[in-house]
């Protein structure tokens, strides 16, 4: 379970990444 729950996880850290490094003004606003 913690192994899927680590791949989640890193899914996640990764999908934010892409949104702010496409978006850096929309993500500023969010936060």
């Amino acid at each position: 379970r913690s192994g899927l729950l680590l791949k989640m996880a890193t899914i996640i850290l990764e999908l934010i990444y892409t949104i702010m490094v496409k978006n850096p003004e929309k993500s500023q606003l969010e936060m």
